[in-house]
């Protein structure tokens, strides 16, 4: 009667945990350790302990080895689980960057360097429009030169013509010839100078715009970096602050199933000790600590913190348009003074800077930013 009595808490804590599939420390476990403690103080008195309770002790063993461990490492797992999704929602962040500056950046980049080397270009038929003004417009002057340096001497129409009627006559016929065989090659190398400056102009007026429009991109494309780091530096903030979140919760449910593994090794001592006929069960009640066992429920830890590595925004320019440094790179030939007749070097126009981030924006500097700025201890 006494053996039925011990077995029905058994049978219902075995009960329980076929429906529940979980270590209840209130429930399952109490009841456990109730009803072997119960058999382990019958034993200890000398009582012998029937097959048929020591058959339900084996039971019982086998579900803290099986059941109840298996179900004690499947929430460690899960615990694992989470924490390892915390980190890797961090790695996602590093993904997706690489991805940006990978896919999406060289366009912008390759956009700024296209409308710079077009303003190069540019540049270069300015020049040399500048050459064909000034060789033509100096052509025109020798045309002129060479028109007063052969005009006809003036006669004096006020003493007449002497009585020989030939010194205006002469004067006339010369000016004739002189205009006659000057005035085509004159008027074509006017028309040709007059041309030149107004095709030079027009050069100058697209090479500013050309300037302008690289200026831009370039500043585009240095926004567009700036806003893919701080979009980064973003991401990185909210998920290390959600990664040291997880991971406190983590350490507190790696302690309590390192407890109920120290409990299970208690449940094990005094069923071990049942099957074994032990008399001394003091040392059930003080189990080793988890840590000495090779199945203590461990959580596997990132071994940094944070536990991807931040990166730095590096592909930040280092100089932006109208900076002395920026124009020196990319103006290196048209800084110095303004074409002119005796000079055909085309200088840069006036630089456009890049527009400023609004007040609000927490956007910008991102070269200078070493960590995603989440304040959390680690």
């Amino acid at each position: 009667m006494r053996a039925a009595v011990l077995f029905l808490p058994v049978v219902a804590a075995v009960q329980v945990i076929d429906s529940q599939q979980a270590l209840d420390v209130n429930g399952d476990y109490d009841g456990m350790k109730a009803t072997l403690k119960a058999i382990a103080a019958r034993q200890s008195e000398g009582e012998k302990i029937s097959e048929s309770v020591i058959q339900t002790v084996h039971m019982m063993l086998n579900m803290v080895r099986g059941k109840l461990m298996e179900t004690l490492n499947c929430d460690r797992d899960t615990s694992q689980a989470s924490l390892d999704q915390a980190v890797a929602q961090i790695q996602a962040c590093d993904d997706n960057r690489d991805a940006w500056f990978r896919d999406v950046e060289p366009g912008h980049a390759n956009t700024a360097k296209g409308r710079c080397d077009f303003h190069n270009g540019c540049r270069m038929i300015e020049e040399n429009r500048c050459t064909t003004r000034n060789n033509l417009c100096d052509a025109q002057d020798l045309r002129v030169k060479a028109i007063n340096d052969g005009m006809c001497p003036v006669p004096d129409f006020s003493l007449g013509d002497g009585g020989k009627g030939t010194v205006v006559n002469d004067f006339m016929n010369c000016l004739a010839t002189l205009v006659t065989s000057k005035v085509n090659a004159y008027q074509s190398g006017r028309h040709a100078c007059r041309q030149a400056c107004v095709d030079l102009a027009q050069a100058t007026a697209a090479a500013n715009v050309a300037q302008g429009t690289c200026e831009d991109k370039t500043c585009a494309h240095e926004k567009a970096v700036q806003d893919a780091c701080c979009e980064y530096r973003t991401c990185r903030k909210t998920w290390e602050e959600n990664y040291y979140s997880v991971r406190g919760i983590v350490r507190q449910e790696e302690s309590v199933f390192q407890t109920q593994r120290e409990g299970l090794q208690c449940l094990l001592c005094y069923g071990y000790g049942i099957t074994n006929a032990t008399e001394n069960y003091d040392q059930c009640e003080s189990p080793d600590p988890c840590d000495t066992y090779d199945d203590c429920p461990k959580i596997d830890y990132p071994e940094k913190n944070p536990p991807v590595d931040f990166k730095q925004c590096t592909e930040a320019a280092p100089n932006l348009p109208c900076e002395q440094a920026w124009k020196e790179a990319m103006y290196p030939n048209f800084l110095g003074d303004p074409i002119s007749r005796h000079h055909c070097v085309p200088k840069a126009t006036t630089c456009t800077e890049c527009a400023a981030r609004p007040a609000e924006d927490t956007c910008g500097g991102e070269q200078h930013k070493t960590d995603s700025g989440c304040n959390v201890e680690a």
